[in-house]
């Protein structure tokens, strides 16, 4: 018995254990993670089979949402210019980045208050390199700001730049061994002897041939930079990141795109390498986002990479803003779907139903005359009331929602208004019906 007992208490134990581990802890099981979570198998059909890594992780509730692909090795592209600031952050004291706010990074010093003159001359140069390495992806301010952070890091005694980096990233941010930066040959680390050969003979299979590229991460490797800035780093280091990688200018990305649509604001950086870009001999389409969406009821934590999937990357993104609208309980018509489509859908004001063609758009006839327009890319949540009015009429019209040869006169009346311009309005009918007031 003595024996049992200990044996459940075992069970028990593990149990919690198991219910306790986080895709982030460093013995969880990702892949595991990644196929029993809720919407693995829609994003791993998005992803059409290409080389395409992504993972959507709820920050708020600590639950991964989606992941394809988590483990593969991807280039990472500019996308490693968000951990490189975080690095930055850590390593360079908040009397240099915190000393003038960042409104003032990137102007000429006739802009600059005067209580910030003394320290934006000290300091500009560097700081500027930062908001261009964010806002503007440069890649020369890449180098000045990484070496600059390194030169103020205790990596400095044993490692070159790119080495100390890396040995961060193992050490603090906690990222696998198989992802890191070889070489970052722009600005203060064009240097040859600053390489980390560790990854000379790295290769990642896409398209089932091996590749090499100099700088490659995991998605989830990426995403835990991410998670030590939201979850670990100081209030400083996490408001200065968000000031700075919040700042969008020009046409926004994927992920800034999202967010703003879904009325908040991305802490992300994204990276891009085309056909015609230096050093790519194959002519691929590299592709890179990460970051965080804040919300006021939740915050997201979103990775994208991709060779030469970027065709998928509207479709993934839509996905990720259907995702958090039906969550929200939103009436929302996603202009991924058609009308149709989209009023047959689970996120329609009816859930998925069979409603008939007919049905739907007698539904936008009634609507209009209530002045509501029928438009893809709006939230109708204020209006579900009169969507459910809309269709209980045409079912009190037509209980089989059927339209046949053999119509009744209110039947008849409909279709008129409808189709033969006989006058009156759908509306003049529900009242005669009685089913609004006179």
């Amino acid at each position: 018995m003595r024996l049992l007992i200990i044996i459940f208490i075992l069970v028990i134990g593990f149990g919690i254990l198991s219910a306790q581990e986080s895709l982030f802890s460093p013995n969880s099981d990702l892949v595991a993670f990644a196929d029993n979570a809720p919407y693995s198998a829609t994003f791993t059909e998005l992803a059409l089979r290409r080389p395409l890594g992504f993972l959507l992780y709820d920050l708020t509730a600590d639950e991964l949402l989606a992941g394809v692909n988590i483990v593969q090795q991807l280039p990472v592209a500019s996308a490693i210019k968000g951990p490189i600031l975080m690095f930055f952050l850590e390593h360079v004291s908040p009397d240099v980045w915190g000393s003038v706010p960042v409104d003032y990074w990137n102007v000429g010093r006739d802009a600059v208050p005067e209580a910030y003159l003394t320290t934006w001359d000290e300091h500009h140069d560097i700081l500027n390199d930062v908001y261009r390495m964010i806002v503007y992806s440069d890649n020369f301010s890449t180098g000045d700001v990484l070496y600059y952070a390194f030169a103020n890091s205790p990596y400095v005694e044993a490692y070159n730049p790119i080495q100390g980096f890396n040995q961060w990233s193992y050490m603090v941010i906690g990222i696998s061994s198989e992802s890191g930066m070889r070489e970052w040959d722009k600005g203060d680390t064009d240097n040859p002897s600053y390489i980390d050969r560790t990854f000379d003979q790295r290769t990642t299979l896409i398209y089932g041939v091996l590749r090499f590229y100099n700088n490659t991460f995991s998605v989830i490797d990426l995403a835990r930079y991410y998670y030590w800035l939201y979850h670990t780093a100081s209030d400083e280091i996490f408001n200065t990141a968000k000031a700075v990688m919040s700042i969008v200018e020009g046409y926004p990305g994927f992920l800034e795109l999202t967010a703003q649509n879904l009325g908040g604001i991305s802490v992300s950086k994204d990276g891009f390498v085309g056909p015609d870009d230096e050093n790519n001999n194959r002519q691929e389409w590299l592709t890179a986002d990460a970051g965080m969406m804040l919300f006021d009821d939740r915050d997201l934590l979103v990775i994208s990479m991709s060779v030469n999937g970027g065709d998928r990357t509207d479709e993934l993104y839509g996905e990720v803003e259907r995702i958090v609208r039906a969550d929200r309980q939103e009436l929302f018509w996603n202009g991924a779907y058609d009308y149709v489509a989209w009023m047959r859908s689970a996120d329609s004001a009816y859930g998925e139903n069979n409603l008939s063609t007919e049905a739907l758009y007698f539904i936008a006839d009634y609507l209009y005359e209530q002045g509501i327009i029928m438009q893809a890319g709006t939230d109708y949540s204020q209006y579900r009331e009169q969507f459910l009015f809309a269709r209980d009429f045409w079912l009190a019209v037509f209980p089989d929602d059927r339209v046949s040869p053999d119509r009744n006169a209110v039947q008849s009346r409909v279709m008129g208004i409808r189709y033969a311009n006989i006058g009156g309005t759908l509306t003049d009918v529900a009242r005669d019906l009685g089913l609004i007031a006179p």
